[in-house]
């Protein structure tokens, strides 16, 4: 009798253990930092939708292009917006980095490998998170893992990544606050897996977001926050934003800067072309415009003095013959005067041409070609 009590205890014993086991490590939260990659490292990784950004099984011969990625992005994500496509840089690599509106609202960053092609980066800053996709190949879906971590750490999804990670393993993260407890929880890119789940502590992380607060802070005193859930714009900013550009709005946000108020508003026109305008909301005045989602057959009316975008653009064509690939509207105080410029980006027959516009006069002051 004492042995089958004996055995009872074990088994119960042993079942525990394994129960224990079977429930991801909680660890400690830390701020990870990862090595600069090189092109040849990323050659041989297997990346999210890599048949969609494939050169049919050859090597990439040239840089893929802004309107490539648009187009690309575009076929993955059916009925979302392209809203923003900027160069940056990611891990010591030349990114393309897009910025799309998902149907439902959400928005997500895609980091593209300008010279390779390859995503290295997705990530989903602002929810709401419903929607799904399939990074093909051997990866698992965004709502398996998703589901994964809210399994293990259940509670409000803040935001989300799936990166190369050590080792060069792709890995999803997810950041999910609870009434008690802030975490991390990290899952496996390519098998139904949790790894870890991280506590975060005061002033870990405030925001939940997986970025150094600290460089946030820096960012912000520059540019100011970024990633807003959608806010709708006043009656005044909408009218002011569409009286610059025609066409619905796509998305804005509001943002506050040093006791400022001001909001970026993307608008789209029927040919899918979309147009970033930042306004001060007091006193109601432009900030900067920028254009990087094409096609830019379309007219841009800044208002006041400046030069249309319309008559910048013959400027520059009767010196070049090139296609645009992203352009701006910005100012600088100069002696106490805010001074306006046009910048664009061209590119024609393998040649890159960057062209700075007095937005008053029209005159060129910098032109720049490079092969």
């Amino acid at each position: 009798m004492k042995q089958l009590k004996l055995f009872i205890v074990l088994v119960g014993f042993l079942a525990f253990a394994c129960s224990e086991d079977d429930q991801p490590d909680v660890i400690n939260y830390t701020e990870e930092s990862f090595p600069d990659l090189t092109v040849s490292d990323l050659e041989s990784i297997e990346t999210p939708f890599a048949s969609t950004f494939s050169s049919g099984g050859r090597v990439r011969q040239t840089a893929i292009t802004i309107d490539e990625v648009i187009t690309k992005l575009q076929s993955i994500f059916a009925g979302a917006t392209i809203i923003e496509v900027e160069k940056e840089t990611e891990r010591g690599l030349a990114v393309w980095e897009a910025k799309v509106k998902m149907s439902s609202g959400g928005i997500i960053k895609i980091k593209v490998v300008e010279d390779l092609g390859k995503i290295i980066k997705i990530k989903g800053k602002t929810g709401p998170f419903d929607y799904d996709f399939d990074p093909e190949g051997s990866f698992i879906t965004f709502s398996e893992a998703r589901q994964l971590a809210l399994n293990a750490a259940p509670g409000d999804l803040m935001s989300w990544s799936l990166e190369l990670e050590e080792n060069n393993q792709w890995e999803y993260e997810f950041h999910i606050v609870s009434d008690n407890r802030r975490v991390e929880v990290e899952v496996r890119g390519f098998t139904a897996e949790v790894i870890t789940v991280k506590e975060k502590h005061e002033g870990e992380d405030d925001d939940n977001d997986g970025e150094e607060d600290e460089g946030e802070k820096e960012d912000e005193m520059e540019h100011g926050d970024d990633d807003n859930d959608h806010t709708a714009p006043t009656s005044d900013i909408s009218t002011f934003a569409t009286n610059i550009f025609d066409g619905v709005i796509a998305h804005s946000e509001r943002h506050e800067f040093e006791g400022k108020v001001y909001w970026e508003v993307y608008v789209k026109n029927q040919a899918g072309a979309v147009v970033k305008i930042k306004i001060m909301e007091e006193p109601l005045s432009l900030l900067k415009i920028e254009g990087e989602v094409g096609p830019f057959d379309y007219a841009v009316e800044p208002g006041g003095d400046l030069k249309t975008f319309g008559e910048v653009v013959d400027i520059i064509f009767n010196e070049v013959q090139a296609d645009i690939i992203q352009w701006r509207l910005d100012y600088e105080l100069e002696n106490g005067q805010d001074r306006w410029e046009y910048e664009f980006r061209l590119e024609g027959d393998g040649v890159r041409y960057e062209f700075t516009v007095d937005a008053h006069s029209g005159e060129i002051t910098e032109f720049k070609e490079n092969d």
